[in-house]
């Protein structure tokens, strides 16, 4: 059985930062000390996953109003391709089922869009832009607005790194 558990003692963050660096790109992660200092704050959940009482894995999810922004879910390479992620998200639509869940996800990156439609989640009607690089927007559940994306990042971001974050909605 996979659970979510709340990783609010930092208990799993050696893993999670391992796993964070070898599943991400330089591109797509924040600085660690940012990720580690926002996951403090009471509208960011970092989940450890477990398979049992095994540690699989961690997401990081940013909460705001309605919207409910997984900007990092990341298996560990030990324990892929075994259904865990797919699992994951189900428990994430779970825990997160009265709110626009949404992720962000390289245009360039057909598996993993792939991955997330294969999930129930279907495309936006937009894209967003951040920093030249662009990105799907994929979501389940009710339709996302790009103004209710754009808060919840900018909300993640605070009020001085949100000018330089040059996030910009693409209607497509």
């Amino acid at each position: 059985m996979l659970i979510l558990e709340e990783n609010k003692t930092n208990a799993d963050i050696s893993q999670i930062e391992r796993v964070y660096r070898e599943n991400f790109s330089s591109n797509e992660r924040i600085p660690t000390w940012f990720f580690k200092s926002r996951a403090k704050k009471n509208f960011v959940r970092l989940f450890s996953i477990y398979n049992e009482s095994q540690w699989v894995g961690f997401t990081y999810v940013v909460r705001n109003k309605d919207t409910a922004l997984v900007l990092y879910l990341a298996i560990d390479k030990k324990f892929q391709n075994q259904g865990l992620g797919g699992k994951a998200l189900e428990q994430l639509t779970r825990t997160f089922h009265k709110k626009h869940i949404c992720l962000l996800t390289p245009s360039s990156n057909d598996s993993n869009r792939q991955f997330y439609l294969d999930h129930k989640f279907k495309k936006a009607d937009f894209m967003l832009k951040k920093s030249n690089t662009l990105y799907e927007v994929i979501q389940f559940g009710d339709k996302l607005s790009g103004m209710e994306l754009t808060e919840t990042i900018d909300k993640f971001y605070g009020p001085i790194l949100k000018l330089r974050s040059r996030t910009q909605i693409i209607k497509v």
